[in-house]
């Protein structure tokens, strides 16, 4: 969640090594590779006539690299030749992959071993390089070859890509006991600088030609790979210059101390103390920071650590360091490097403790961490038990933590086009000086006092990973209001991967767009009838602002929905894109809206558009068409006589909502509002001027007569149809008359005994369990019949004599006809199904 600042150290029986790794973030795609010349390791064993033998292995150079994303491809040009590398020129990683090669170390030669110094390591995606030796001694070592095995020690850095090498670097001497002390006897005879640039980089130093028996520098690196400079005097520091840029380290070279021979003749045994070697960045000045906390190891127990840094004059009384307990003690530079405004300490420190070193009032200061393991040897006693015993010394060195600013150029400058549009606004940015570093990042500021109700979307590249990945220079961002009804802001910020690029920003204003309506959330006109206007209906639009809001247009957003706007107070053209509406701060627009639906049992749906200048604002409306339910009775006249009438009442109610009117359906002129096939039923000519007249309004009821006569004896029915508006719940009744037998609703003709003794439930919805009685047969026939008389196809099951169970699932809502027919009896009884 927050930043860090990691270092790396290891140790092991073949030596201690420790880095300072840089974050993916600024992981670059050229890396030059740092190291010393691959060595012969002698593997020394006893043999049975306790002579010494020994083996050569090889103890090569390496480079390992680290990829932070999918599918980078990596090429690698080597300075010395590589071992067992196939295809190694150019490899493809993914993701955490790490991907090592080694240099060509001939076990049969003891010198002029392969340098891969310089090798140029190029990527298409950022990658971490970490270059070194697996046991180096840095200088030959030239003693008995029994003491060349414990001096051998690991080595490694973490380097930098091009962009953090710098052009000027100090170098400040190590200050373990093994440094030259003046006695005239030096254990460390010398130290390196190795230099390494990209570019054709002329090398000076501080100090003329040959003083205290160091070369002068002024040299050129490239076209070789590396420069290799020596220096003798180990009591003063050095500063390099370069004239392009370059990367430097420094190299502490191992020591081997003879102690004494032991036994005689043939059998002279040898013993020898020793101490590793360490390899350092030196922190380019151009990179120096003021802060840098580190935690000293604590493994093996018997290193010393001690901590090297330096800073300008200026600021010799400015360098604090601070312990984990709180206490602080100021950092004692007594050491001046001649030739320069430099001056440099050092401060020993406890294993497994923290410190802060802090630079105040503006100071900067660098340096390293290191430290010597006191306790290597190596012997021989002919003739003891344990002949061999050997203890690899050991040493390590890391930088500092340090700016990761890039160095090798001034600031990047940019150009930055803006345009905005209502809510959104495009922002360009493009660097403008040849070869520039690439941007660093682009975010909005983390604030909510200067950014809220805004987001930030890339454009070109697609994606903000791509800026990791690749040093781009030009990009396109979107800034955007989340709600377009709210103000939003941005800041806007970025910055270029150089040390001295400034953090720029681009501010995004936009103010809200905001109306009210009443009715606020909806405008709904209830229930309507069809066919005829539902009657206007204001919508009242307010500007809450302080600031004037333009009406652009008004419309209907789905527009197929039967609704209409009527007209505006004030008028104006809504529909006309050339006019528009400027409402001032509490100025009102009413909008009126009308319907005409033309469906029953429908809801209407749709949304009133405010178009604004920038924003459209919708107020959803709503209306529902009446539900009338016209209900109308069956007549059962019974059974007549040849030729005798009769009249029954039949009613015709509207129990639903809106209202129900009868209309003219006939095609021939002889049947008006009412239809029915079989002559013997009549309703009089006044009864069907009566429905000619009438509305049911909910509730509403009218009764009408039904005239039944016939000269012929048999069963009679027929399904008279009621034209109206509505065809909800029924709209026919079913007449049945006997003219010579007897048929009721529930009971069977005269003298045949066929009867409903029971139906439940009634109203059914899914299973309809019937008792009858009288029936001539044993399995009596059962329909279901709809309003028009036609038969439903319903599943019927006999469960024993005189049970059905009819399976109604199948059928929607509404009122049925069950018929029970047995040899010449009939039944019919009405049943409602309801879902």
């Amino acid at each position: 969640e927050s930043p860090i600042i990691l270092y790396t150290y290891m140790t092991s029986r073949f030596g201690a090594a420790g880095f300072t790794p840089l974050p993916v973030e600024v992981w670059g795609t050229e890396y030059f590779a740092a190291a010393w010349p691959g060595d012969v390791v002698r593997d020394i064993s006893i043999g049975f006539t306790s002579d010494i033998e020994t083996t050569p292995k090889p103890a090569p150079a390496f480079i390992t690299i680290i990829a932070a994303y999918d599918n980078t491809e990596v090429s690698i040009e080597p300075t010395g030749k590589l071992a067992e590398c196939n295809g190694c020129g150019s490899v493809t990683l993914n993701e955490g992959d790490a991907y090592q090669v080694h240099s060509l170390v001939d076990t049969a030669k003891s010198d002029l071993q392969e340098d891969i110094a310089g090798t140029r390591i190029t990527s298409s995606k950022p990658i971490g390089v970490i270059s070194g030796n697996t046991r180096t001694s840095i200088d030959p070592v030239a003693i008995d070859m029994l003491a060349g095995n414990s001096v051998l020690d690991l080595t490694a850095e973490w380097l930098s890509p091009i962009e953090l090498h710098g052009r000027y670097f100090a170098f400040t001497p190590t200050q373990d006991k093994l440094r030259q002390d003046g006695r005239g006897d030096p254990q460390r005879a010398a130290e390196n600088v190795r230099v390494i640039s990209p570019d054709s980089a002329r090398l000076t130093t501080n100090e003329p030609s040959g003083a205290s028996g160091d070369p002068a520098l002024d040299t050129i690196v490239a076209p070789d790979p590396f420069y290799n400079w020596r220096l003798k005097n180990l009591t003063e520091g050095r500063v390099l210059r370069t004239d392009r840029a370059a990367q430097a380290f420094q190299g502490i070279n191992s020591v081997a101390e003879f102690f004494g021979t032991t036994g005689s003749g043939n059998n002279v045994g040898a013993a020898y103390n020793a101490w590793g070697s360490a390899m350092v960045e030196l922190v380019p000045r151009e990179r120096w920071g003021s802060f840098a906390p580190i935690r000293v190891p604590s493994l093996p127990s018997q290193t010393s650590h001690l901590i090297n840094v330096v800073t300008d004059t200026n600021h010799r009384f400015d360098i604090v360091m601070r312990k984990e307990n709180g206490d602080s003690l100021l950092v004692l530079f007594p050491e001046k490097i001649e030739g320069s405004d430099l001056i440099w300490g050092w401060v020993r420190v406890n294993p497994g403790t923290t410190y802060q070193l802090i630079g105040k009032n503006g100071a900067t200061f660098s340096g390293h961490v290191y430290g010597l393991y006191e306790d290597g040897y190596e012997l021989y006693r002919p003739g003891s038990p344990g002949e061999y015993e050997e203890n690899v010394g050991q040493m390590y060195a890391m930088p500092l933590a340090s700016s990761h600013c890039a160095v090798n150029r001034g600031p990047d400058e940019y150009e930055i086009e803006v345009s905005q549009k209502c809510g959104e606004m495009l922002v360009t940015i493009r660097a403008l000086n040849d070869n520039p570093a690439g941007l660093k990042f682009i975010r909005l500021m983390n604030d909510l006092d200067s950014t809220f109700n805004a987001l930030l979307e890339p454009v070109v590249p697609a994606t903000f990973r791509e800026l990791r990945e690749s040093a781009i220079s030009e990009v396109t961002v979107r800034i955007r209001a989340v709600d377009l009804k709210r103000d939003a802001r941005g800041v806007l910020e970025f910055k270029d991967r150089t040390k001295e690029g400034r953090i720029q920003r681009v501010r995004f204003v936009w103010e809200g767009e905001q109306i009210a309506f009443d009715p606020g959330d909806f405008l709904d006109f209830g229930e309507v009838e069809i066919d005829k206007p539902a009657g206007e209906r204001p919508v009242t639009i307010v500007n809450p602002m302080e600031k004037d809001v333009v009406v652009k247009g008004l419309g209907l957003a789905l527009g197929n929905q039967n609704f209409t706007i009527v007209r505006t107070e004030p008028e104006f053209e809504w529909e006309n894109p050339r006019d528009s509406l400027i409402l001032k701060s509490g100025d009102t627009l009413r909008v009126f809206i009308d319907i005409t639906p033309t469906e029953e049992n429908r809801r209407y749906q749709d949304s009133l558009e405010v178009r604004l200048a920038c924003v459209t604002r919708r107020l959803p409306i709503r209306a529902t068409t009446v539900q009338p339910c016209l209900v109308i009775g069956d007549l059962a006249f019974g059974s007549l006589p040849v030729g005798q009438s009769k009249t029954l009442p039949l009613e015709i109610c509207n129990t639903g909502t809106g209202t129900v009117r009868f209309t003219d359906r006939a095609t021939n002129g002889e049947v008006d509002y009412l239809s029915w096939i079989v002559d013997e039923f009549d309703v009089s000519q006044k009864d069907i001027e009566l429905l000619s007249r009438t509305e049911l309004g909910p509730g509403d009821c009218i009764l009408i007569n039904v005239t039944f006569s016939s000269v012929e004896k048999g069963e009679f029915r027929t399904t008279a149809r009621f034209w109206a508006t509505t065809r909800e719940c029924r709209d026919t009744s079913i007449w049945t008359a006997s003219v010579g037998t007897v048929s009721v609703a529930g009971q069977g003709a005269a003298g045949s005994g066929l009867a409903i003794t029971s139906m439940s439930p009634n109203p059914a919805s899914h299973l309809i369990r019937l008792r009858y009685a009288g029936a001539t047969s044993e399995v009596p026939e059962i329909e279901i019949l709809g309003a028009t008389g036609r038969e439903q196809g319903v599943e019927v099951s006999h469960s024993g004599p005189g049970v059905a169970v009819i399976d109604a699932s199948g059928l929607p809502s509404g009122l049925y006809w069950l018929r029970l027919r047995s040899g010449d009896g009939e039944v019919v009884h009405p049943v409602t199904i309801v879902r």
